[in-house]
């Protein structure tokens, strides 16, 4: 201060002997003011000014000395750092990680304050970053280190991967399967951190052992015998020989040469097995260098009140889409799917789906709710529907068996000048071949124009727009006017219309929606209805047929069958016997096979039953 600023100080010392400088300055106040406004606050809002956080690892740490000599704690457990702000001791926390000290937020309700609380595995380090030797408080500090460093750690652990990632290596490297890891792999445990050093410094010992056992290995039963793999196992490192082929070679069968080339592939196989192993044991080393926490709630807080935010920031890391936040690294998607439960979390967005028909191939003649494994509340939701049948056509299999040989042979022309040590291939070759399939709009042009579209776009309505989605609409339900006519389509299928039309005009990077993009609306969903809105049977447009899985051909039927059971029932004591019913469904328009499929379909609905073979009853 007094070369920097001019100044001296006052100095004063309490009972506990702490000395503490004071400067009375309205200039040295603007300084601080201007340059490091996080400390001028009261202590509920002080924070660690972000030109320190920013800074280097030393002046973090040099940072971190003065504020454990002023709010460091040494207590029973541990070592600690004390504030009134809870945004001072989320800075804290994040400082300390910078130097790679791990660190837990504790806060005192009664008091309403926070505790930093160094963890465990990492006092060791935080005593020699943080803790002066001339601080009153080192030697307890170091006995706090000994006592840690010679306590196990339970829940120091890691995910229950590795310990499927552990019992892999010991499957690739030959070694016994003691079951040791199967509670954290069936339950979801977590693995002690110390138990996989432990069995990393094994596995490394494995792999010394058997590369230097198996240079020496002169046949194929000695070279099999380093690693400890069945026939089996080798076999399937060796590709195009069997296990039977590796029994017969090691019995002396095949001749001398092609013996020693197995012996010598086999040998090239355990190497390439160790390279392997060597390599995954390295990534689960550096795997413990990470802490993992267990997620216990996820709770969704409003953008309101003390939580009343403008903008959220984070740090993004492409193309997983993780991104680090509070020091933790999250990955940005949620999969639940336990015991049969899906969880469903609320979306907004655009959703395409694919489906194969329950027999494989597309019956036209089925409604389409009955050949897709979905729930028609669920199916009707879905603005177009399209049904892929494959019909033949010599014209356009010709087209697709070209496009499809054409791409094999781009590629294969690829891979050779890429790969080959003297191609035959020129590099214009490639590329005009490569050309000739490459898609007329590159994917991540697409991409990109859909997403400019969707942020700078928001079109409306034209009054030649909206009349031509009404008269369609209203024509279209006119044809449902009979007294026996099916309902042709419902005002979901109105909205469907608008969201296409607004679709359309955004395609086109339009802010109106046109009578050419309603046309094009119209035109896909008449499209659409024509082929999966129809009733096989009539032939006619009904919208049950998608909103309830049933037409109206079918439900008339069923109502029909019904009266006919219940009518049938009371003139026999057994109940209505089946070919009576079917012969009077005969007699009111309904074949027999069609009688017979929908008593079926009502028995396992439960409408009705047999109470004895051939007798049925309503319920």
């Amino acid at each position: 201060m007094r070369s920097v600023f001019d100044m001296e100080s006052s100095e004063h010392t309490n009972g506990a002997g702490t000395v503490t400088k004071v400067w009375v300055s309205t200039k040295l106040y603007r300084w601080f003011e201007s340059n490091v406004p996080e400390v001028m606050p009261t202590a509920r809002e002080k924070r660690i000014p972000a030109a320190v956080l920013g800074s280097s690892e030393e002046v973090i740490r040099r940072f971190l000395v003065g504020a454990f000599a002023g709010d460091g704690g040494v207590e029973n457990n541990g070592m600690t750092l004390s504030t009134a702000s809870d945004g001072l001791a989320q800075d804290y926390a994040d400082a300390l990680l910078k130097i790679g000290v791990a660190s837990r937020i504790h806060h005192d309700i009664t008091h309403d304050s926070w505790k930093v609380c160094v963890m465990g595995d990492s006092m060791d380090r935080f005593v020699d970053a943080v803790v002066q030797r001339a601080d009153d408080r080192y030697e307890q500090t170091q006995t706090l280190v000994e006592r840690s460093n010679d306590t196990p750690r339970h829940h120091d652990v890691l995910p229950a991967g590795a310990a499927r990632e552990l019992r892999a290596l010991r499957q690739l490297l030959g070694l016994v399967l003691t079951g040791r890891y199967w509670p954290a792999i069936d339950e979801g445990y977590g693995i002690r951190r110390n138990t996989v050093e432990e069995e990393l410094a094994t596995l490394r010992e494995r792999v010394e052992t058997v590369r230097a056992a198996v240079d020496r290995a002169d046949s194929l039963t000695a070279v099999r015998a380093t690693i400890d793999w069945s026939c089996r196992q080798l076999s399937e490192r060796l590709e195009g020989v069997t296990q039977s082929r590796v029994n017969y070679a090691e019995q002396g069968g095949y001749d001398e040469q092609r013996r020693r080339s197995l012996t010598g592939r086999a040998r090239d196989a355990v190497q390439a097995a160790l390279d392997e192993a060597e390599r995954r044991i390295d990534e689960l080393k550096r795997r413990l260098g990470l802490r993992y926490y267990r997620v216990s709630s996820v709770e969704t807080v409003p953008n309101e009140g003390e939580y009343a935010c403008k903008w959220v920031y984070d740090v993004t890391v492409e193309p997983t889409n993780t991104f680090v936040g509070q020091g933790v690294v999250l990955h940005n998607s949620i999969s639940v799917n336990k015991a049969g439960i899906n969880a469903t979390l609320k979306s907004r967005c655009s959703l395409l789906g694919a489906a194969n028909p329950s027999m494989g191939r597309f019956d036209r003649y089925e409604s389409i709710a009955e050949q897709i494994d979905l729930s028609p509340p669920l199916i009707s939701r879905f603005d177009l529907i399209f049904t892929v049948t494959d019909q033949p056509d010599p014209e356009e299999d010709a087209k697709l068996a070209d496009h499809i040989i054409q791409t094999n042979y781009a590629g294969e022309l690829h891979t050779h000048r890429t790969e080959a040590n003297k191609s035959d291939y020129t590099a214009d070759e490639v590329e005009r071949v490569t050309d000739e399939v490459a898609p007329t709009i590159e994917p991540e042009l697409l991409r990109k124009y859909v997403a400019f579209s969707r942020r700078t776009c928001y079109p409306a309505m034209t009054e030649d727009a909206k009349n031509r989605i009404q008269e369609f609409y209203v024509d279209l339900r006119a044809e449902g006017t009979g007294e026996d006519a099916p309902v042709p389509v419902t005002a979901r299928k109105l909205e469907a219309l608008v969201r296409l039309a607004e679709a359309s005009a955004r395609v086109r990077l339009s802010d109106t929606v046109e009578r050419a993009d309603a046309d094009r609306a119209v035109d896909i969903a008449h499209y659409c209805l024509k082929e999966i809105g129809m009733d096989p049977e009539t032939g006619e447009l009904d919208a049950d047929v998608i909103e309830t899985g049933t037409s109206k051909t079918q439900r008339d039927r069923v109502k029909n069958l019904l009266d006919i059971v219940a009518e049938i029932e009371d003139e026999y004591d057994e109940g209505a016997p089946v070919d009576v019913v079917i012969e009077r469904a005969e007699e009111v328009g309904i074949s027999s096979d069609k009688a017979e499929h929908e008593i079926q379909k009502l028995r396992q609905k439960g409408e009705i039953y047999q109470p004895q073979k051939d007798q049925l009853r309503t319920t």
